[in-house]
């Protein structure tokens, strides 16, 4: 019996082996892509030492326009990258601090409902970690999250991209909106209810969210650690128009309850005021150019740029 299972393992491993191979090669394409959010991390290294550097999720690249700090004498980069959350931030930040000629003065830290949503962190749809300047492995994140609920997903994706890439491999060249726009992401569509009613259900599962505190008290573990290290940290929040009618008046409570526990540590949590309307909104959550306009001035204002 026991020769037996070991001949299985050896056969498990006889079939993995191949497949974590071909994995390694998923990421060959991070050094000519045009993805935006893969893009970032190439171009970011270009920079000079920063005074403020940008983190969040989509929201942050449709919300806050460095070029207006530019304008003011502030380096600024939008490192903001679909999807993420908490762990997202995490290994984002850190890979900018191992690569960069010295810290940023300032850490702008982005939190919403959506941080710490179920759609957050999607490393299976956006495997963010291996595009980093230093790739961490899918292994990485099954131990350190904690996944291994994604982590057989990811080594198959792994696999068949890295298959294709050796296959298909392509020098074409990338562009160079990180570049111009400083990582935001320009949108001028505006929002109308043809867009809510195409798009709604994307959204609709989020009732079921319950608010993942474990996840609020590390974001704010890692602050404080940043803190510690001698890197100020600001949180702020963007307007997102009509994504609040999809959580549950619980998770939202929860979410305020978490603001304030933020707030309670004396960092400051920089929120827009008003409600804004529709002609600041490309879809349901996301600001356009003229919105981030808005936003991006208000933040400035908040941080006493001006």
């Amino acid at each position: 019996m026991k020769t037996f299972f070991l001949k299985l393992i050896l056969l498990g491993l006889i079939i993995m082996l191949p497949i974590w191979l071909f994995g390694q090669f998923d990421n060959i394409d991070r050094s000519y892509s045009n993805n935006l959010n893969i893009a970032k991390f190439r171009e970011i290294k270009q920079l000079g030492p920063l005074d403020y550097l940008i983190v969040g999720n989509s929201y942050a690249y449709s919300s806050v326009d460095p070029r207006r700090l530019a304008r003011l004498g502030k380096q600024a980069y939008n490192l903001g990258v679909a999807a993420a959350g908490v762990d997202s931030y995490e290994i984002i930040i850190d890979d900018y601090l191992k690569l960069a000629p010295q810290r940023p003065k300032n850490l702008l830290i982005l939190i919403s409902p959506m941080t710490f949503s179920s759609m957050s962190d999607n490393f299976e749809s956006y495997p963010i970690h291996r595009y980093l300047n230093q790739p961490l492995p899918n292994e990485y994140l099954l131990v350190k999250f904690n996944l291994p609920e994604i982590y057989i997903k990811l080594l198959k994706k792994s696999s068949a991209k890295g298959f294709k890439h050796l296959l298909l491999r392509s020098n074409a060249s990338a562009g160079d909106k990180e570049i111009r726009y400083q990582g935001f992401i320009p949108n001028n569509d505006v929002y109308n209810d043809g867009v809510y009613r195409k798009e709604k259900y994307m959204y609709e599962g989020f009732k079921k969210d319950v608010f993942p505190f474990n996840k609020a008290r590390y974001l704010l573990g890692l602050a404080k650690q940043y803190e510690k290290a001698g890197l100020p940290v600001v949180f702020y929040e963007p307007p997102t128009f009509k994504l609040n009618e999809f959580f549950s008046r619980q998770y939202l409570s929860d979410y305020e309850k978490t603001v304030k526990m933020i707030q309670g540590e004396k960092f400051t949590v920089i929120r827009y005021p008003d409600q804004l309307g529709a002609k600041y909104f490309r879809n349901i959550d996301h600001m356009n150019s003229k919105g981030a306009k808005i936003f991006t001035d208000y933040l400035i204002k908040q941080l006493g740029l001006y």
